[in-house]
């Protein structure tokens, strides 16, 4: 455990949804601890491993438990990725979302993986129903089973395949609804409960949505390029909507390019508002580091758009105080140009921005410019790798009683600077950190 955070901070400023899904998760060892335990016992006393297939084996139990448990993470994962907005309260922001998906997936996969070896390990004894959990064909329940799991086993491969450009990733990932279906027939067709059923329509919703109802029914508003300038590297965007965009400093959208003449592609991207002047006018300021962010550049005054969202709770996830410490690397300063436009006049802020060289800083001015219209406010640039004791020679001598930081950067910045803080007593709830990084 990291010093600084004691378990009751852990629990106490960790989001409802998080704690839910750790609780079930628990539970789950438990139960499945204890399951194993009789199992091994009842073994023991007969002194053999083989055991005749019974519904009262606990080897048994333990088998057809770990597909319902899997069954439930991932219909919670189907919801994870939704993107409703109740989802996202619930968890504390949709970047936490996102982290729960990656680790309710790998939960999902592993009980799913030990179902089929606790039941294959205890049908040895049998080998009639071993040849059916096996062969495909001889009974529907088993064969349903089978392909959604090695469908499931395919598509995580293809997942966890990092070189894969990021639009086959988001495809390959959509067809997830396609096991999970799979997996909830042969539940059904093995034992027909209601709350199989349940189960099985609530993330079979979920995934429907996910892949073909979200861009019709999500919070979006339309509009239209009003500006576009790029410059080192960075292309920004001035869009004026035609409806009014419920957007708070600090959080992001999901942006995609409804007509243009340079026909770039339909894709959803998440980038962060860099300024909202009002509801109906906001800017977007997006680093070209890919093929598809490349592309922004041919955008022109009056290509149709489209921002879904708003999303994100960076810097309203822990209670306001008279102190607070940002810290941004690279294009990670653009949440911070929307919360310094709004920040409350009653903070002492101190906004300490790594770069590169000099030339990557295009925001400086306008962060200084906004500096100079209210006391209380500092600004300073960093050129090169980033060290807390660089951040203490701008900011002072750093106080965990009354100080709060804000992080947004690369991510091995944001974890090496995390650690850091923690290690000088800084606690959980002190920090807030945002990962641009969503896939």
């Amino acid at each position: 455990m990291q010093p600084g955070i004691s378990i009751v901070d852990r629990v106490r400023y960790t989001s409802w949804g998080v704690r839910g899904v750790y609780g079930v998760l628990l539970l789950i060892s438990g139960l499945s601890i204890d399951t194993l335990v009789q199992a091994v016992l009842i073994r023991w006393q007969r002194k053999t491993w083989f055991i005749s297939p019974s519904n009262l084996d606990p080897l048994y139990e333990l088998g057809t438990s770990l597909g319902f448990w899997g069954m439930l993470f991932f219909c919670i994962n189907c919801v994870l990725a939704t993107r409703w907005l109740w989802v996202e309260r619930l968890f504390g922001g949709l970047d936490v979302v996102y982290r729960m998906h990656a680790f309710v997936g790998k939960s999902t996969f592993i009980m799913l993986v030990l179902h089929l070896m606790v039941l294959i390990a205890q049908a040895l004894a049998d080998t009639d129903r071993l040849v059916a959990y096996l062969i495909p064909g001889l009974d529907l329940s088993y064969t349903l089973g089978m392909l959604g799991l090695f469908g499931l086993v395919a598509l995580v491969v293809i997942t966890l395949w990092g070189s894969m450009p990021y639009q086959l990733w988001l495809t390959s990932h959509a067809w997830l609804g396609v096991p999970y279906l799979l997996g909830g027939a042969h539940a059904l067709v093995a034992q027909a409960d209601w709350y199989i059923a349940l189960l099985t329509g609530i993330g079979g919703v979920a995934w429907i949505y996910s892949i073909a109802l979200y861009r019709r029914y999500a919070p979006h508003a339309r509009g239209q390029i009003a500006e576009r300038t790029t410059q080192h590297g960075i292309t920004e965007l001035r869009i004026a909507l035609d409806t009014p965009l419920a957007a708070v400093a600090g959080q992001f959208v999901f942006f995609a390019v409804s007509k243009s003449q340079a026909a770039i592609p339909a894709e959803l991207h998440p980038f962060s508002l860099s300024a909202i002047e009002s509801p109906r006018d906001v800017r977007l300021s997006i680093k070209m580091l890919g093929d598809y962010t490349r592309q922004l550049d041919q955008l022109a005054p009056g290509d149709a758009v489209t921002l879904y969202g708003p999303y994100g709770m960076f810097g309203r996830r822990m209670p306001a105080t008279q102190r607070q410490l940002w810290i941004a690397g690279g294009i990670g300063i653009t949440p911070f140009l929307s919360l310094l436009q709004q920040a409350s006049h009653d903070t002492e802020i101190t906004l300490v921005w790594a770069v590169r060289t000099r030339a990557d800083a295009r925001y400086i001015d306008e962060l200084t410019q906004r500096a100079s219209q209210r006391t209380g406010i500092s600004v300073h640039l960093h050129e090169g790798p980033l060290s807390l004791a660089d951040i203490e020679a701008y900011a002072g001598p750093l106080c965990t009683q009354t100080q709060q930081v804000l992080l947004c950067a690369p991510i091995p910045l944001m974890r090496q600077l995390r650690v850091g803080l923690r290690a000088r007593g800084f606690a959980a709830h002190q920090i807030d950190s945002e990962e641009f990084g969503l896939r």
